[in-house]
């Protein structure tokens, strides 16, 4: 669980859980999530897992199926010299600032419309949203199948 210890409330529920997990000896993993700002691939990664989370559905099929070949195809999708075989797709890494940033805000713009689910996404620069998002996520994960 990710806690943000600005806050007071938050600060309260972190010592309440560091200290019963101190009592059982457990073993912890205690890393600073603070964060200037999310690069691009980041944040893109923070609302793929999101949009995965809130539709039940594993980030892999969100990233590949709905941004790369449906939302993003002009970008991502290559086709293939076999003509028995499937188009390929290309890498994030492949493509370029603009062409990610255009990707994102086609993603944004899609999943943000009812027959997509209705969700809305908050830009990259609002770090309180994107801090809930990755809060979400983590208490998501127990309800998902992925």
């Amino acid at each position: 669980m990710l806690y943000d210890l600005s806050h007071p409330y938050y600060k309260a529920r972190f010592k309440k859980r560091a200290n019963i997990l101190f009592e059982r000896g457990a073993k912890v993993d205690l890393t600073d999530k603070s964060k200037k700002s999310h690069s691009q691939n980041s944040y893109l990664h923070l609302l793929l897992h999101y949009y995965a989370v809130c539709m039940d559905v594993s980030p892999e099929t969100v990233k590949r199926e709905l941004y790369k070949r449906i939302i993003n195809a002009d970008i991502f999708v290559v086709e293939s010299t076999v003509s028995w075989a499937k188009d390929d797709l290309k890498s994030i890494t492949a493509i370029s600032k603009e062409e990610m940033t255009l990707s994102i805000s086609r993603f944004r713009n899609t999943v943000a419309l009812p027959e997509f689910g209705g969700i809305d996404t908050p830009d990259a620069k609002d770090k309180q949203k994107l801090f809930w998002m990755e809060q979400e996520i983590e208490r998501m994960a127990e309800f998902t199948r992925f």
